[in-house]
């Protein structure tokens, strides 16, 4: 999700939140755009789902789907809003925000605690660097850390963005 989206109710798969989980599986239809989402075992399976990727060997690799069209997805979206109906009911959209917010304020409560004698919890340590560091800051750290720290230090009021090509670690903003 891209910083301060107003629809991003979290991720979900293996680093995921119970909020993008639920989301997905609360919906009417799952729409997965251009993902070879490796974890089908947080996939719903009793929801209509519509696939689009270029490669076409992912469509339904990882899941029944309802709908998989091959192709580029910002050209297949865009072609296919015009045929869509916007929808002016948000209540299932107000529903899964307002978890996500108890789900980042659990979160939060991570940072307030230090744990015990020689067991820091890394939460606690990624707040308070955040405290101290420069608001232009980056994260050398590359791989799990990263996923682990935008699943769980994002409560701490910083974002990470992660899979940025050609770098090497995370640019971190507030």
């Amino acid at each position: 999700m891209q910083y301060e989206n107003p629809y991003e109710v979290g991720m979900t798969g293996l680093l995921g939140m119970p909020s993008g989980y639920y989301s997905m599986h609360e919906a009417e239809v799952l729409l997965m755009l251009g993902t070879d989402f490796p974890y089908s075992a947080f996939l719903p399976d009793d929801i209509k789902i519509a696939q689009i990727d270029i490669k076409p060997e992912r469509l339904g690799r990882r899941a029944k789907v309802d709908i998989g069209l091959c192709g580029d997805v910002k050209m297949t979206i865009q072609a296919l809003l015009r045929m869509l109906t916007p929808k002016t009911n948000d209540t299932f959209l107000l529903k899964q925000l307002k978890r996500y917010e108890e789900v980042k304020k659990d979160l939060a409560a991570y940072t307030k605690d230090k744990g015990e004698v020689n067991k820091i919890h890394p939460e606690y340590v990624m707040s308070e660097i955040d405290k101290l560091s420069a608001s232009d800051r980056k994260s050398p750290h590359a791989g799990f850390f990263q996923s682990w720290f935008y699943g769980k230090c994002f409560a701490a009021g910083y974002w990470c963005c992660l899979g940025l090509p050609r770098t090497p670690g995370s640019r971190i903003m507030r």
